[in-house]
């Protein structure tokens, strides 16, 4: 009989080493507060003194992802 167990277990078993790595990362970048998203909320509140609404955080964040831009420069493009 297949238990809550066994359910469990091949999971764990099915992450495989980059997975765990690559969790591993981003918790200590969120710890850190050097995710993207940390990184332009940071730089919009002390540099900017502004409040990236969600929209202008999911441009910004889309910006980042697709270029070789700096976060710094995403916000820039995307606020001004």
């Amino acid at each position: 009989m297949y238990t809550q167990d066994d359910y469990i277990q091949d999971e764990l078993d099915f992450q495989s080493n980059d997975d765990i790595q690559a969790a591993a990362n981003f918790f200590d970048n969120f710890m850190a507060g050097t995710t993207p998203t940390q990184l332009a909320n940071n730089y919009a509140n002390l540099e900017l003194n502004i409040n990236l609404s969600d929209g202008q955080l999911n441009k910004v964040l889309g910006m980042y992802a697709t270029s070789l831009l700096t976060i710094e420069q995403c916000v820039d493009a995307v606020v001004f």
